[in-house]
């Protein structure tokens, strides 16, 4: 017997379509009934040193993020180029924008700036006139690609029969940047903001109509927020005013928990 065959009296049927082993005496490989052979993974050729394998992983993008805290380009664009599932998130709700609207927007004005400023590199330089991250991309990052991440697209991220009602309406008839609506998704991405909220469904429970949330307390919430931003301002004093406005110095790197060294 060589590698492949089976150590049984009975012939051998050659080895199995998967190993390299070789048997003197082949024959084909008995199939079991309903069962198909895996067609192979196309091959991609590695770019910038990075071979994409297989995976069932997810990226979540907190772009706002990456683009202030010196994270890293946001590499939506190597996502992109690999077909790597992803989705948009929000870092902190105290340092930037803390909605999807806004995710959106940064992710793919990124993605296009870093695609023109590479085509601008090139000799003779390029102009790209058809981008390639588009709106409706985006779009899915922040409804079903959020879905995915979560391994719940099966039940939310999208309006279909059987999945649970998470609704989001957008009307605002006193907007004049909703007229005239030429591009729904261009819409969604480049003109909403979260005050053209009309109504939101949680499954199927209504949480938010006619632009005001009607679930939870929001004025206790509100008032909670107000009363622990005046103990901090009474605790840290001038430092509170002084703090938001740092003086930029010209040589000295200020302290930070985002500095990284190597």
């Amino acid at each position: 017997m060589e590698g492949g065959c089976r150590p049984r009296r009975t012939p051998c049927p050659g080895p199995h379509p998967s190993s390299r082993a070789r048997c003197r005496n082949p024959r084909p490989w008995p199939r079991s009934p309903g069962l198909r052979r895996r067609p192979p993974l196309p091959r991609r050729e590695p770019r910038s040193g990075i071979r994409p394998r297989p995976t069932r992983g997810n990226v979540s993008l907190a772009t706002e993020s990456e683009d202030t805290c010196g994270q890293g380009y946001p590499p939506v664009h190597q996502l992109r180029k690999y077909g790597i599932p992803t989705s948009l998130s929000v870092d902190t709700s105290v340092w930037f924008s803390a909605d999807l609207f806004s995710a959106m927007r940064a992710t793919v004005n990124a993605d296009r700036a870093l695609e023109h400023y590479l085509a601008h590199q090139l000799e003779p330089a390029e102009t790209v006139t058809h981008v390639k991250l588009r709106a409706e991309d985006v779009v899915h990052m922040a409804t079903r690609g959020g879905a995915q991440a979560l391994g719940k697209d099966g039940e939310i991220g999208s309006l279909e029969k059987g999945k649970l009602a998470d609704v989001v309406l957008l009307k605002n008839e006193h907007s004049a940047t909703w007229a005239p609506l030429v591009n729904p998704w261009g819409q969604v991405v480049y003109q909403a903001q979260r005050g053209d909220v009309h109504t939101v469904l949680v499954g199927g429970e209504v949480v938010k109509s006619d632009g005001r949330l009607v679930a939870g307390d929001l004025p206790g919430v509100k008032a909670k927020l107000d009363d622990t931003v005046s103990y901090l301002e009474r605790e840290v004093g001038d430092e509170w005013v002084a703090g938001m406005h740092p003086e930029i110095p010209e040589v000295e790197v200020l302290s930070n928990p985002y500095q990284y060294k190597k």
